[in-house]
């Protein structure tokens, strides 16, 4: 379980910052209404909110919480899979869709 929170801490800055990314170079938009939301009002309140979820995991990594419940784990599991897969998307769009000036 460590790892997964490791993992998805990661994979939650990297999307953070890949969307940061893309949505300031205008090649994406945000999907998800609360974070476009966020964005619109400050692009770096959105970043905040992002990088502030890592932290989150981070912070019970360090406390060492120990998580035994299956709801918890089977969430934090399939987070990982859907942010692996945006942080594919995004990647893709940000490599194909950047401006070659």
């Amino acid at each position: 379980m460590r790892f997964a929170f490791h993992y998805l801490a990661w994979m939650n800055a990297a999307d953070g910052a890949l969307s940061f990314i893309g949505l300031q170079l205008q090649v994406i938009t945000e999907g998800n209404w609360l974070m476009h939301s966020l964005y619109e009002q400050s692009p770096y309140l959105f970043l905040l909110c992002k990088l502030s979820f890592s932290l989150l995991l981070y912070m019970f990594l360090f406390c060492k919480v120990t998580i035994t419940s299956k709801l918890v784990k089977s969430f934090t599991y399939s987070a990982a899979v859907l942010y692996t897969a945006v942080f594919v998307i995004h990647s893709v769009w940000i490599s194909f869709l950047l401006p070659l000036d």
